[in-house]
């Protein structure tokens, strides 16, 4: 008898959960990675050496700020650390910080942001690979190769086996990746979005209240299929003038922004992620999170719980009263001798059976299941269960259990 047939119910209900009315998904970077967008590790390396190729005192200033943070500090580590300098220039007399024995001016500080946050649409707009030297190298502009295809399949996939997408609540997508895959794949795919912005391809902030259920109806039912919440902001996101928060179409020179580009890591204490789009998304993503009156399920893929911001607001939802919160997250599990090892932190917390809500939490990894405890309920001694994965995610929504039994 194979685990299969011995555990059926746990694939049932991890099958059940993704049929509910009623879905959140939260996306991390890791859906993107196969589609030709490096994760943070190798973003942070392709950033440092486009600054290195310009030699400049722009490319001086970034290696600065990067020597006085930890080793394994990230370009959102040191993006938010420049906030915060950035807030003390704005608090100073004189607008004049010192660091790293020298003195930065805001207009220093503001422009290095500027610049970091260009380098950093480039990369994730063209894509990068690993050369025959196994060094990261960024596409360039007639050579791109980011593909749509993955995200293209999961939307399908879920909009396909499952439920209609004329009688169903619309799925609320989060999401922190800066690209416009998932949004192009909506588009790609028929799936009527609204994502905040009014307008056409250049369009302007108008989420209305704050779940952007203000559209009106078609025919009875919700005129949108899909919202999209980029809880960090967008590659194609600016700031204009007075204020005015823009979708710019790509390739264009306006509007004209002055490199306001709206890219911010949520550990930034910079004012603007203070201002919309950003306090209107966490607080959509709260709302959503935390509505006790109907059951929710929030699946999590290509996310590694490394956002203490976003695990916050998990938390508080969980440990609602009443709350009807399901999560469901597909991850990879790590090297180590028990599961709380291999687990990352924040979700071997959540599944410590002394929270009252730890039946809530269904963590589907390539070894297994575990529902309510570090306990792996269905161990797999051979080979890996592929829905971590974002293309295994897909093939198991499309599929369902069957999907994942040529993988004993």
């Amino acid at each position: 008898m194979s685990i299969f047939d011995q555990k059926e119910h746990l694939f049932t209900s991890i099958d059940e959960l993704l049929n509910e009315q009623n879905q959140l998904w939260l996306l991390g970077a890791g859906i993107s990675k196969s589609a030709g967008i490096p994760l943070m590790g190798p973003l942070t390396v392709l950033v440092r050496q486009e600054f290195e190729k310009g030699q400049d005192e722009l490319g001086n200033r970034y290696q600065s700020i990067q020597d006085c943070l930890p080793e394994d500090a990230n370009v959102e580590d040191i993006l938010s650390h420049l906030g915060d300098m950035i807030a003390l220039a704005e608090r100073s007399a004189d607008g004049i910080i010192n660091h790293a024995g020298r003195d930065w001016t805001l207009e220093d500080l503001q422009r290095l942001h500027r610049s970091t946050l260009s380098i950093i649409r480039k990369i994730v707009r063209w894509g990068a690979h690993k050369d025959e030297d196994d060094d990261w190298v960024r596409w360039n502009r007639q050579s791109s190769e980011v593909t749509v295809e993955g995200h293209c399949q999961f939307v399908e996939a879920l909009y396909g086996r499952r439920q209609g997408r004329t009688t169903r609540t619309p799925i609320s997508f989060f999401t922190t990746n800066y690209d416009t895959l998932l949004e192009d794949a909506l588009g790609l795919c028929e799936v009527s979005t609204f994502d905040g912005f009014a307008g056409g391809a250049v369009g302007f902030w108008d989420p209305g209240d704050t779940s952007f259920n203000t559209q009106p109806s078609r025919n009875g039912h919700a005129q949108q299929d899909a919202r999209i919440y980029k809880l960090h902001g967008s590659i194609d996101w600016v700031r204009g003038a007075d204020e005015i928060v823009l979708r710019q179409r790509d390739g264009t020179n306006y509007p004209d922004s002055s490199g306001s580009l709206l890219i911010y890591p949520q550990a930034t204490k910079y004012e603007l992620t203070q201002k919309d789009p950003f306090a209107s998304l966490f607080t959509a993503f709260r709302t959503a999170l935390s509505n006790t009156e109907e059951s929710r399920v929030l699946a999590v893929c290509g996310y590694s719980f490394g956002d203490d911001h976003i695990n916050e607001e998990i938390t508080r939802a969980l440990c609602l009263p009443r709350a009807n919160l399901t999560l469901l997250a597909f991850v990879l599990e790590g090297e180590g001798e028990t599961a709380k090892e291999r687990l990352p932190d924040q979700l071997a917390k959540w599944l410590n059976p002394a929270n009252d809500w730890s039946e809530q939490v269904y963590v589907a990894t390539d070894r297994g299941v575990y529902h309510g405890s570090l306990e792996n309920q269905c161990p797999v001694p051979d080979g890996t269960l592929p829905w971590w994965k974002f293309s295994g995610l897909t093939q198991f929504l499309k599929h369902g259990p069957q999907a994942l039994q040529n993988h004993e």
